[in-house]
């Protein structure tokens, strides 16, 4: 099944319609379900303790032939495994492959990856009127997928937002002829030096906002050994994620997340937030350009 292509089904559906002068409006949803991904990263360990283990704690680090993994049941799961090198521990014994320390998938493991993809967009465009073009639009989106994790769980992965879809988008983009000069409202019967500086001068803008990315929490890990390589923290209930106060925030010295919102877990436990979070994101990003330009001609050349 490594070799299995993707399934991707996506659909569209949208409106369109004039509701001014050159202004023009449009709807959209757009939504996807795909199936049969690859899972990569660490996803590709495949050799893990299964989970309900862990509850076994340090009983797993011991030797298959102590006395505790006597008493508490455990034997060699096929004879020489406690005299192996490096795989010879109650842990390595319940592994699916006990005869190994490590086995991974080579880039993907299996084909089992998921993934939901929901957008709606709105999007306005100003054609040239009165010397105004503009194009304006706003996104939110919302994607989830299983391949984006880093420590294994039994059964089928849920599904986790993507990191780096953000959920809302907005853009804006306009140009404005200024209205001087040359076949303009105003200046436009002056002649000679007056009419070169004030002519074909265009004043043009950009911005562009969108939400921080989800984030991923994380805490000590002694289970690396154990086949997970990476542990979540646990999440306080009634807890504020973040600070209260970020007017004036300083990078240098001042937390941007209430480090009081988690907790790490217990020593074999894995952590209830399993991350990316959708309620934990990074700084909104946002883009801002202004530029004044002018058109004129050289010879046959306009420029």
């Amino acid at each position: 099944d490594a070799a299995r292509l993707p399934l991707v089904n996506s659909w569209t559906a949208g409106v369109a319609r004039e509701i001014g002068r050159g202004l023009t409006m449009d709807l959209l949803y757009v939504g996807s379900r795909s199936s049969h991904l690859g899972l990569t990263g660490n996803n590709t360990q495949i050799n893990f303790v299964p989970i309900q283990y862990l509850a076994l704690g340090n009983l797993l680090f011991q030797p298959i032939n102590s006395a505790a993994a006597q008493a508490a049941g455990f034997k060699e799961p096929f004879p020489g495994f406690a005299t192996q090198l490096g795989a010879n521990t109650v842990a390595a014994s319940l592994k699916p492959f006990p005869q190994y320390t490590s086995v991974t998938a080579n880039s993907t493991r299996l084909m089992e990856g998921k993934a939901q993809y929901d957008s709606f967009q709105i999007k306005a465009t100003q054609r040239l009127t009165g010397g105004l073009s503009m194009v304006s639009f706003y996104t939110y989106m919302r994607n989830r997928s299983n391949t984006n994790y880093t420590v294994q769980y039994p059964g089928e992965l849920p599904l986790a937002i993507d990191p780096g879809t953000p959920p809302h988008i907005f853009s804006l983009s306009w140009s404005y002829e200024l209205p001087f000069g040359r076949d303009r409202a105003f200046l436009s019967g002056d002649s000679g030096i007056v009419s070169a500086i004030v002519s074909g001068w265009r004043l043009s803008g950009a911005l562009r906002y969108q939400s921080g990315a989800a984030l991923t929490i994380t805490a000590s890990n002694n289970l690396a050994p154990l086949g997970y390589a990476i542990k979540y923290a646990n999440r306080v209930e009634g807890v504020d994620v973040y600070k209260d106060e970020l007017k004036g925030f300083d990078p240098a010295t001042d937390r941007y997340l209430n480090a009081g919102a988690f907790v790490a877990p217990a020593a074999f436990a894995l952590g209830n937030a399993v991350g990316p979070l959708d309620y934990v994101r990074g700084f909104t990003q946002k883009s801002e350009a202004l530029s004044l330009a002018r058109t004129f001609n050289i010879g046959n050349h306009r420029l």
